[in-house]
């Protein structure tokens, strides 16, 4: 199952400082973070309960984990299946130039279209790599047609269907 959020699936779990240098995370604070990624919307008694911790506990530690941006929101997990969005391809993107205002408007053009769903810059012989949801085949050429292949700056643009989740996003801690 995907989520369709704008973010990267959901980030709950951020866990890298300003310095890009990764945070201890307390092995309490861990337990709490496991069980917030099962369900996010638990009360805190239950929480408690699942944490073995107390319930004042568990909420100032929930508050310190929102306030510290390692716990960024809480969304709703939809399976795209079941609003209409199963069809799913990765788009792999070469830009003609990867480099300074060429990079910022191509991400810009990104957010405008809907049917991305998560959108990733990478290292190798590609530069981005897009998750792209449309109703079917024939929704997923238009927006091809229309859409994805008039980005700016665009050298390259390769499409995988994609066939079978294996595996769901997962955050491991």
């Amino acid at each position: 199952m995907c989520t369709l959020t704008t973010s990267f699936r959901h980030k709950i779990a951020r866990i890298w400082s300003t310095s890009f240098m990764v945070r201890p995370v307390h092995k309490y604070d861990k337990e709490i973070l496991s069980v917030l990624l099962e369900n996010g919307k638990i009360q805190l008694s239950e929480l408690s309960k699942k944490t073995n911790l107390s319930v004042s506990s568990c909420q100032r530690r929930v508050k310190n984990l929102e306030e510290s941006g390692v716990i960024e929101s809480y969304q709703a997990v939809v399976n795209p299946k079941l609003v209409g969005m199963g069809f799913q391809a990765l788009v792999f993107i070469t830009l003609s130039q990867a480099a300074g205002e060429k990079i910022t408007e191509f991400e810009k053009a990104l957010e405008k279209i809907p049917c991305i769903i998560e959108a990733h810059r990478i290292f190798g012989e590609q530069d981005y790599v897009l998750l792209v949801a449309t109703p079917d085949l024939t929704a997923y050429q238009e927006a091809y047609d229309t859409q994805l292949s008039l980005l700016p700056n665009i050298k390259k643009v390769e499409t995988t269907l994609l066939m079978k989740e294996i595996i769901p996003h997962r955050i491991i801690l």
